[in-house]
């Protein structure tokens, strides 16, 4: 026998055939050639494979033998959908047309592009339809013309074919002795004269919402009209059906039917794969109602919504191989007795009814028969067949929500639904029936679900065993052995009576619920109510939980009044579904009863109240997964899991309910504000979970080992209490965390450290503050005892980063504010950026990757290494003070720092710095400390602190092998550097090069505007003319001003006997985007500082700078820029430089100095003019002006020449017109000439020579009326 599938396919593979028939030569296949290729295809043969063997038909090469690619693609588009492709496709099936082997591509392509457009699927539907017809009636099909026609059958089963464009009122057909068939596509509500015809199929009705067969003249013979697939209108009349049955086969899109039998006693109705909104059943005397369905496919099952205008059937009779389910309430009479008889079917059906008596007799399938609670009694009666049948019992009023009150209380509670002995009577006489259901329309609101609920006593259902309850709340008493219960979106389950020993339950659809720290979870409330039962003895049993959700959590929740009503709880046998990834939770906080549970394969959770569990009998079985049992709080001080706590009879006991009641438990979770555990006297559990969310948020730790694995939830304080431990630590919720090593009066020496393995934490960063004990009595840190030292040593190993860190760890054992941690803590840092700072013990810190910094407050021996990175390695007052051998410093990798802080910081073995960290008889101890540190490229010294910047540092770079110092103190003294020393200062104010000769690169951070600078040989041997040099300045501040001051030593007789050092400062590097110069001064500040007394060498910058001389011989070099240069009170040197220059020489004799015609000359003579002035030049004195750097010889001074000229630059020109080129000489200007208004004469010197350009003519202001002669220049010859 061919199954229902196996129909489908070939049906499916003939539609194939007849559209390649159809669109290459517009006709269908003989019967022959139909069944030969739906043969190949059933049996596997590609589609691609047989359009190739229809384009290959003779006829189709003659067809398309002589036409292009574009007729043959336009040909075979219309003989499809009549109409033309789109240009983009027909030029691209064209192009592709050319290719022989292509073709049967082509033609696939044309139809599948009506996959997405539902006018074009109709068109070829339509004509397939035809194409089949035509394939299965050859010789038998007659088809209707446009014009007026007669049809006349034969003695065979005849084909009557038209469509809404053929089909004329006027038309007749006048069938044979057979049985015979008039298929109407398109179909219009106009018909033709019928006579003699059986069926009539209305095709893919198009343009009519109404049709009547009883206006058709000479009607005779017809027994059914079929509408066939999905007409276009959603609400069509079919009228005229007195003995006629009604077909609807494959209609799916949702339509309204209405059938209208007239005045017939029967409707017969039959429906093939079929989906409607509404069948509305019409005829004023139909009595009976005869519904046939069938299906091409295994468990077809046809549907409506809305099966109405029953009021007068008394008879339902459903037949036929497929299912029927009808989902709205059907009405019927509701004093009259209807029967409905499905026991010739054997598909299942689905019904409920709204009222009425119903006889009810089920198909040989699945049955669903539903009432509305308050109208089934007695007087219905229901037989559920052979079949799996169901009972629904629905209730019909719906609770509206009353509005709550502006306070509490809430409105009074709605007793709960419950079967009444009439409704019990007749479920009990209900036969063949095996599942009730019971389910309450939903209030629609979840804060009042208690207006929802159900009371059944399974005790009075004698009919079924098998239940479902679709409501919020049930109150379930009685439940057998044999009982099966499933309870579909159920968020309550009360327990009730009696002690039911064996309850199985079926969760569906479980409600979802607000867990805090959880979100929406899928929860099912349960309590064990005794309610009243004489019977205390005997406790409520769950042997089988079947859920169908991931995650599920059951509350058992304690009976609130009376509290001793609770009746002792069992729950085992949960079975989750196979593709759910958590177990389940059970919260039994609030449960006062003793209560027994046993978890699934995955990883459960079990909840309880910490007293309660203790004091309450509680076993537990955890499966195979990892499972937790937490212990919370509740109103309870704290929760002790310990036994080596004093006062407290309890501890030993809740340590062995631990042990011998919780079994297969891998963690062990508390949860409170102060919680206490002894890791090693819980046996078979090695991972420990502490919640701390509110309160003190404080755990103590004892007894754990390495096996242990401990995590922390928002917990604020860890204390690792007594004996050494080792941990595994996890923090989850913690940016801070306050650690405390305690010892607590431990026999075990404190240098036993506790060990934590491993730390892992989910923090983008982390802080932990490593304290001493405190005496919880006294509240003082705990002192030595006769055993030593209460910290216990500790060792924190390199945490491991969350995924999500942008930084690395901060570990500090001194905390601002608390006592410092004083045993030994070893650390090791993260790959990130770390911080690490040890206690007042002996510390051994180790940065890991990352640029890290590690720090040291107090004396001890410390072991400090950066690691890979640029590190920062701290050595506070008391640790540096104690520097010694014992000490070892690493940088590591990388480019690593030395931080030595002090008030008072001295780097010296000079027996005259008596003050100062370290101490005199120390320092040579710290610095050869310093000297035996290993990759350390930056010593960096600080002795203001932070806060006093008068806080001085004297540091000797001949005693110490790093070569690149940073300064943070408000005065440096710095000694011994030399041209490979690097030096920086930061936030100083005064710096002394003090004693021999130093070469210094110097840096000076952005924050420094004024430096004072001191060249002071100090009573050094070698002379003071063998200068100080910064053969580099690099600055940050382009307003910086450097006041180079004397030391205001008295002279002694070593040396020389000048104190200031002679000083060479090089040309400074500009800040980047500066807009001015440098400002040097060595004249004095104000006349409160000396002048600096020394020989002072000084270049300036690009920009416009300011020198200003000391009190002894000074060589100032302007540089590039309009710069100011001022000498001093003896002999200088004057170099402007570029630009327009302004030198004042001061007293003694100077020389000034052009090394260039660019120093000075007359291309720009007014506004930002490009000649230098010189103030005071003195002829005759000894002042000079050195050009021989421009070759000029005694021979070309021409001497004074008059020029003629209204304006400066006329009277220029005309004096290179006198001097002639070649020559220099000089002229006189009155000054308002040059500035327009200013008494006076200046004078100018000018050399022309040979070109035309005026930048290479030398012009030098002089100020004065002055007169020249060759003595009063410095020339070549």
């Amino acid at each position: 026998m061919v199954n229902r599938s196996e129909r489908a396919r070939t049906e499916t593979n003939k539609s194939i055939v007849q559209e390649r028939y159809v669109a290459l030569l517009g006709s269908a296949p003989d019967p022959t050639s139909l069944n030969g290729y739906v043969g190949q295809l059933n049996n596997g043969t590609s589609i691609e494979n047989i359009t190739q063997q229809i384009v290959n038909l003779v006829d189709v090469q003659d067809e398309y033998g002589d036409l292009s690619g574009q007729e043959a693609v336009t040909r075979i588009y219309r003989n499809a959908f009549d109409t033309a492709p789109l240009a983009a496709d027909l030029t691209r099936w064209a192009g592709e047309w050319a290719t022989p082997g292509n073709r049967a591509s082509v033609v696939n392509q044309i139809l599948g592009s009506a996959n997405t457009n539902p006018t074009l699927q109709r068109v070829l539907g339509n004509k397939v339809s035809v194409a089949k017809v035509v394939t299965d009636s050859v010789g038998t099909n007659l088809v209707f013309t446009r014009d007026n026609d007669i049809l006349l059958g034969t003695s065979g089963n005849d084909v009557f074919i038209g469509d809404a464009n053929s089909v004329q009122a006027t038309d007749q057909i006048i069938g044979g002795s057979g049985t015979d068939t008039f298929q109407y596509y398109n179909a219009s509500n106009v018909l033709p004269r019928l006579q003699g015809v059986e069926r009539v199929e209305l095709i893919n009705a198009d343009t009519f919402n109404f049709i009547d067969f009883s206006a058709t003249p000479s009607l005779s013979g017809l027994k059914e009209v079929t509408l066939k697939f999905n007409p276009q209108q959603s609400d069509v009349v079919i009228a005229g059906l007195r003995d006629i049955r009604l077909g609807i086969d494959n209609v799916t899109n949702g339509n309204d039917i209405t059938a209208r039998f007239g005045n017939g006693s029967d409707g017969n109705i039959s429906l093939v794969d079929s989906r409607l909104n509404t069948l509305r059943i019409e005829g004023d005397r139909v009595e009976t109602v005869n519904i046939d369905v069938k299906s091409e496919f295994n468990g077809g099952v046809n549907t409506i919504s809305s099966l109405t205008n029953l009021a007068n059937v008394r008879n339902i009779n459903i037949t036929g191989d497929a299912g029927l389910r009808v989902t709205d309430r059907i009405t019927l009479n509701p004093t009259a007795q209807t029967t409905v008889n499905a026991s010739a079917n054997s598909g299942g059906v689905g019904l409920t009814f709204d009222n009425g008596r119903v006889n009810f007799t089920g198909s040989s399938g699945d049955d669903t028969i539903g009432f509305v609670l308050a109208n089934f009694d007695t007087q219905d009666r229901v037989d559920g067949g052979s079949g799996t049948d169901k009972l629904v019992l629905l209730r019909d009023v719906f609770i509206p929500f009353p509005p709550l009150p502006p306070l509490p209380p809430l409105p009074p509670v709605v007793p709960p639904v419950v079967l009444d002995n009439t409704q019990l009577n007749a479920v009990n006489a209900a036969q063949n029936i095996e599942i009730l259901r019971l389910q309450l329309n939903p209030v629609g609101n979840l804060q009042r679900r208690d207006l929802n609920a159900l009371t059944v006593d399974a005790q009075t259902i004698t009919a079924v065993n098998r239940y479902e309850f679709a409501v919020d709340t049930v109150n379930l008493s009685n439940a057998a052995a044999n009982d099966r219960f499933t309870l579909d979106g159920t968020s309550r389950l009360n327990l009730q009576g009696a002690a039911q020993a064996s309850v199985d339950l079926t969760l569906e659809n479980v409600p979802l619920e607000t867990v805090p720290t959880v979100g929406l979870t899928p929860t099912l409330n349960l309590t064990s109510d005794r309610n009243n039962n004489t019977t205390v003895a005997g406790r409520n049993v769950i042997t089988r939980l079947v859920s169908d959700v991931d995650g599920l959590r059951i509350n058992v929740n304690n009976v609130v009044t009376p509290v001793a009503q609770s009746r002792p709880l069992t729950i085992g046998g949960i079975q989750l579904p196979g593709d759910t990834a958590t177990g389940v939770t059970i919260n039994a906080e609030t449960f006062t009863a003793d209560f027994n549970a046993t978890g699934t394969a995955l990883n459960d959770t079990f909840i309880f109240d910490a007293t309660r569990f203790f004091g309450r009998n509680a076993t537990l079985q955890g499966g195979a997964g990892t499972d937790t049992l937490e212990l919370r709080q509740g109103t309870a001080p704290n929760i002790l899991a310990d036994l080596t706590a004093t006062g407290n009879a309890q501890l030993p006991t809740n340590v062995a309910v631990i042990n011998n009641r919780a079994q297969g438990i891998e963690i062990l979770r508390l949860n409170g504000t102060t919680l206490t555990a002894d890791a090693g006297q819980i046996t078979g559990i090695n991972r420990f979970e502490f919640v701390n969310t509110s309160g003190l948020r404080e755990v103590t730790l004892r007894g754990a080992d390495q096996n242990d694995r401990i995590t922390l939830n928002s917990t604020r304080t860890l204390t690792l209490d007594g004996a050494q431990q080792r941990v595994n630590l996890t923090l989850e919720n913690i940016p801070t965390l306050t650690l405390v090593s305690d010892r607590n009066g431990n026999i075990s020496p404190s240098t036993n450290a506790n060990q934590i393995d491993t730390l892992q934490y989910d923090n983008q960063g982390l802080t932990i503050n490593v304290v001493t004990a405190i005496d919880i009595t006294t509240g003082i840190p705990r002192g030595a005892d006769g055993l030593g030292n209460q910290d216990r040593d500790l060792i924190i190993a390199a945490p491991t980063l969350p995924p999500n860190a942008i930084q690395g760890i901060r570990i500090n054992a001194s905390v601002v504010g608390q006592p410092a941690f004083t045993g030994r803590l070893t650390v090791t840092g993260t790959a990130l950026d770390d911080v690490l700072t040890g206690g007042s013990g002996n510390n051994t810190l180790t940065g890991g990757d990352g640029n890290d910094i590690l720090r040291v407050i107090t004396a001890g021996d410390h072991r400090l290494d950066g690691g890979a990175g640029d590190d920062t390695i701290i050595l506070e007052s008391a640790a540096f003070n104690d520097l010694n051998n014992n000490d070892s410093i690493n940088g590591g990798t990388g480019r690593n720092t030395l931080v030595l802080r002090s008030n008072d910081l001295v780097l010296t073995t000079n027996d005259n710095d008596l003050t100062g960290i370290p101490a005199a008889a120390a320092r040579t101890t710290a610095i050869n400390a310093i000297n035996a540190a290993q990759n350390i490229q930056v010593l960096r010294l600080e002795g203001t602190n932070g806060v006093n910047p008068a806080n001085s540092v004297i540091a000797d770079a001949g005693l110490i092998n790093i070569r690149e110092y940073e300064f943070d103190a408000g005065q440096v003294t710095l000694r011994n550097a030399n041209q490979n020393d690097q030096i920086t200062l930061e936030s100083t104010n005064t710096l002394t090069l003090q004693g021999a000769q130093q070469r210094v690169n110097l840096t000076l951070d952005d924050n420094i505007q004024t430096l004072t600078l001191v060249s002071d040989r100090n009573n050094n041997t070698s002379v003071s003319t063998t200068p100080n040099r910064i053969d580099t300045l690099q600055y940050g501040d382009e307003t910086l001003t450097i006041n180079l001051i004397g030391s205001g030593r008295t002279a002694d007789t070593v040396g020389d006997g000048n104190q200031d050092r002679n000083l060479i400062i090089a040309a400074p590097t500009l800040p980047e985007n500066a807009t001015r110069g440098i400002r040097i001064n060595a004249s004095g500040v104000g006349g409160v500082q000396p002048a600096f007394t020394g020989r002072l060498e000084v270049t300036g910058t690009a920009l416009n700078d300011t020198l200003i001389g000391g009190s002894g011989n000074n060589i100032l070099i302007g540089g590039a820029g309009n710069d100011t240069l001022i000498g001093g009170a003896v002999n200088d040197t004057l170099i402007g430089g570029l630009g327009g220059d302004r030198l004042t020489g001061g007293g003694g004799v100077n020389t000034f100095v052009y090394t260039s015609a660019a120093d000075s000359n007359r291309s720009q003579l007014g506004g930002a003019v490009s000649y230098d002035t010189i103030t005071d030049f003195k002829p005759g004195t000894g002042d000079r002006i050195d050009l021989v750097a421009l070759g000029l010889t005694r021979p070309q001074f021409v001497g004074q020449v008059t020029p003629v000229g209204a304006t400066l630059a006329a009277a220029v020109n005309n004096a290179a017109t006198l001097i002639g080129v070649g020559n220099f000489g000089y002229f006189n200007v009155p000054n308002s000439v040059i500035t327009g208004g200013a008494l006076g004469t200046s004078t100018f010197i000018l050399a022309t020579n040979q070109t035309p350009q005026t930048t290479d003519d030398l012009l030098i202001q002089l100020n004065g009326n002055l007169a020249l002669t060759t003595n009063d220049f410095t020339l070549a010859v």
